[in-house]
Formats: structure tokens, C-alpha cells, sequence
């Protein structure tokens, strides 16, 4: 399964399993950008503060222990602030 995850003003494509628990895939969102980005950790975020998770469109707020199976189909776009 693929997700769109924005975070920091950033668009990833996240690989995940249906398995997964949002929070791990928040948390590859984060390793993703470091990697990708790494300038925007220099003003000092702290991206591993993942405060929630929503769904792009209709903003439901996401459980971070819900596996990704069960609350988002592939290909869908999820928003971490």
C-alpha cells in the first residue's frame, strides 16, 4: 500500500503495510523527510512530535494505534501536524 503523507509543508509518497499502525507511518513520513530534507530540521523542528494525524479529505482525526487497513484505502492522503 502507498500513502500520501504532507507533513512540514512536504508531500512523501509513504510505502506501508496494511498492518501497520498510523504511527509507524507517521514515523516513516518523518524518517522520509530527513532523509529527503534534511535542511529543514536546521531551524530546529522537532518533526517527532507528531501532535495527530488526519485524512486530507473530510479531516477525520486518526487513532495512532489504528492499523492503516482498517481507516485508509491505497493511495490515499493523510495530513500530519
Amino acid at each position: 500500500m502507498r500513502l500520501h503523507v504532507q507533513i512540514a509543508g512536504e508531500c512523501l509518497a509513504v510505502a506501508c503495510q496494511d498492518g501497520d499502525t498510523i504511527h509507524k507511518v507517521a514515523h516513516l513520513a518523518v524518517e522520509k523527510l530527513k532523509k529527503l530534507k534534511p535542511a529543514l530540521l536546521a531551524n530546529g523542528a522537532d518533526l517527532c512530535d507528531c501532535r495527530e494525524v488526519r485524512k486530507t479529505i473530510g479531516g477525520s482525526l486518526l487513532d495512532p494505534d489504528d492499523t492503516v487497513g482498517d481507516v485508509l484505502r491505497d493511495g490515499e492522503f493523510i495530513l500530519i501536524g
